[in-house]
């Protein structure tokens, strides 16, 4: 089932292979002239003809372009079937993946309908029987234990990669879930294309089988570029706007290393790089250094009144030590960045505005269970730092710590319930201008503005709910979800003193191929509301 522009062509015996449909959508001509049976039973699925306004967008058009092409053959050779099952498949299309179950509850009434017809076809119960001896007979005799285990598609240090993520016990039974889980793990990681398997007689010896994991690259990538914009509103009708990218190499010096260079401008400037290379032959320990420099404008306020803005030039360099899991990163590494702070408009404290150098040691762990790196409806994510400041531009040294939590429960097929926490101390010390925690914004007290609130200690509870509303064509994207989320929270200078604001947000999330897009807006205590819009993957 490669549909074009859905799935990729399959390459075998030197030929390009394509969906069947697009020639013969229904080869009851095949089935007659090849194979001669004594009766043809033909199951008809094709997408009737559409209105005026399944035509009103450029895939509309497209398709039932397409269907136009198709219908006048598929007319034809249904004519050749002796029983024809048409199951009325209402709104439902060829391009319905997920509504599987529901396809398939249509198919089995559509075939009780035509009972009358197919009872004359059935065999006595002591045929049926012996029907089913033979074929549990030949699924007895055929062996699926994997003697060797080989990888094709790509390089000799690609195949050896692969071979160590693939959990096969050669000379056992082989367990397809789990060789499907790995493989699917893999896939992921957003590397290859496709991946597949099937067992073949070994070629130095007939009597055993080989598991033979053929894997496709994309044609496209290395390098792979992803894209993200965003826009967000205040209050004051004013609007910011970011566009950014990051470019991903792999193999640079040595296989299993990625070069990761992220690009932002607008409202928000960043250049930064990242070198990974694995130290290990597991790739379970690597080496991460990397280069940035940001320059961002915030906002200052006092009181929640808006006084200035002043503008963050950052520049730095960093080297961690990184060790890895199937779902989990610890990093160990240190950090310096020189630091300049400039007044852009209104009033902003001078005694705050100092320049200089901050250098500090970190630990940070991230555990991700969630099931999408994009739009994720189950599962849970962690993401614990804590930092040691040597020295900051306020020649103070100090600790601090900061989790992210989340956590997604699914409720029924369509539904799930979101548990947020995110917290920050610098314990009973006071932490410099831009090392101190920020709140406000998408998800972070979504009615405030973007880091409105700062402090040494900061604190967001939030509880919410995600339902998926609709889908959007598989050419373009996926699920579409309405999400709704509590918010409470802030941040504050004394500990047992804690300023907590309430929020309210809510929006439409929507599952894109180039990563997803959102419109959020979210409504403060005292009236104030916010307005953010992003496209694309956020880095």
């Amino acid at each position: 089932m490669s549909i074009p522009g859905v799935f990729p062509p399959v390459e075998r015996d030197s030929k390009v292979l394509v969906d069947g449909g697009l020639l013969n959508n229904i080869p009851t001509n095949v089935m007659k002239e090849e194979f001669n049976p004594d009766i043809v039973i033909a199951v008809d699925i094709g997408t009737p003809l559409g209105d005026m306004q399944a035509i009103s967008s450029l895939f509309g058009i497209l398709q039932q372009s397409i269907t136009v092409m198709l219908i006048d053959n598929d007319r034809r050779n249904l004519r050749l079937a002796d029983i024809v099952i048409a199951p009325e498949l209402g709104n439902l299309s060829i391009l319905d993946f997920s509504k599987i179950d529901q396809t398939i509850e249509i198919g089995y009434k559509s075939a009780q309908e035509k009972a009358a017809i197919l009872d004359r076809l059935s065999v006595d119960d002591e045929t049926w029987q012996q029907y089913v001896d033979r074929k549990t007979a030949k699924k007895q005799n055929s062996s699926t234990v994997a003697d060797r285990v080989e990888v094709a598609g790509v390089s000799p240090n690609a195949q050896q990669a692969l071979l160590k993520k693939v959990e096969v016990a050669i000379g056992e039974p082989l367990d397809t879930l789990q060789l499907e889980k790995s493989l699917t793990e893999i896939i992921g990681e957003g590397r290859y294309e496709s991946l597949g398997y099937q067992l073949v007689p070994s070629s130095n010896d007939p009597t055993k089988q080989t598991l033979k994991i053929r894997v496709k690259e994309k044609s496209y990538a290395p390098p792979s570029i992803n894209v993200g914009i965003e826009v967000e509103a205040n209050e004051a009708n004013d609007l910011n706007f970011t566009v950014g990218g990051r470019l991903t190499l792999y193999d640079i010096g040595k296989y299993g290393s990625e070069l990761r260079t992220d690009l932002k401008l607008g409202f928000r400037t960043l250049v930064a790089t990242e070198y990974y290379r694995p130290i290990s032959k597991n790739r379970f320990l690597q080496i991460a250094t990397r280069g940035f420099y940001s320059r961002e404008t915030f906002p200052f306020f006092v009181s929640s009144r808006r006084l200035g803005e002043f503008q963050a030039n950052i520049a730095g360099a960093g080297i961690d030590l990184a060790f890895l899991k199937t779902r989990s990163e610890v990093r160990v590494g240190y950090e310096i960045a020189s630091l300049n702070v400039r007044q852009r408009s209104g009033v902003v404290p001078t005694p705050l505005l100092k320049d200089g150098t901050a250098n500090s040691l970190r630990v940070k762990w991230v555990y991700d269970g969630q099931d999408s790196a994009t739009i994720s409806t189950k599962g849970t994510r962690i993401s614990a730092e804590g930092r040691y400041y040597i020295t900051t531009t306020e020649n103070r040294s100090f600790p601090q710590v900061a989790l992210n939590f989340s956590h997604l429960k699914p409720i029924n097929g369509s539904s799930s319930l979101i548990i947020n926490f995110i917290g920050s101390t610098s314990f009973n010390r006071d932490a410099g201008l831009l090392q101190q925690q920020t709140v406000g914004g998408p998800f972070r007290l979504t009615g405030f503005n973007r880091n409105e609130f700062r402090g040494n200690h900061t604190v967001i509870g939030s509880l919410g709910y995600l339902k998926q509303i609709g889908e959007i064509s598989p050419l373009v994207g996926g699920r579409v979800f309405a999400i709704g989320m509590y918010e409470v929270g802030g941040a504050y200078r004394n500990f047992f003193a804690p300023k907590l604001n309430n929020s309210f947000a809510g929006g439409i999330l929507v599952d894109t191929r180039i990563g997803p897009f959102s419109i959020i807006g979210g409504l403060g205590q005292g009236g104030r509301g916010q307005l953010y819009v992003s496209f694309g993957q956020s880095f």
